[in-house]
């Protein structure tokens, strides 16, 4: 089964990246650098790698076997 996003998700959301876009200096169609990004909104990134909490087992196991099972998480 397809998600359905809300009304209007779609567009509010290519709006927005035409903004950021704009305000990095981007040309409409040029990739967002989600890092770049994130820097630019005052938002921390934190790798998973240097997360002072995640043991060493678990970093090692999604930096190799369970790499397809993690992508990210926003606190």
């Amino acid at each position: 089964m397809a998600f359905k996003h809300r009304r209007g998700f779609v567009k509010e959301s290519e709006e927005y990246a035409l903004e950021f876009r704009e305000e990095l200096n981007l040309k409409p169609h040029d990739a967002l650098d989600p890092i770049e990004l994130a820097n630019w909104l005052c938002v921390p990134v934190v790798a998973l790698s240097e997360h002072p909490t995640i043991r060493p087992e678990e970093k090692q196991y999604f930096a190799t076997i369970g790499q397809d099972d993690f992508s990210a998480a926003t606190i």
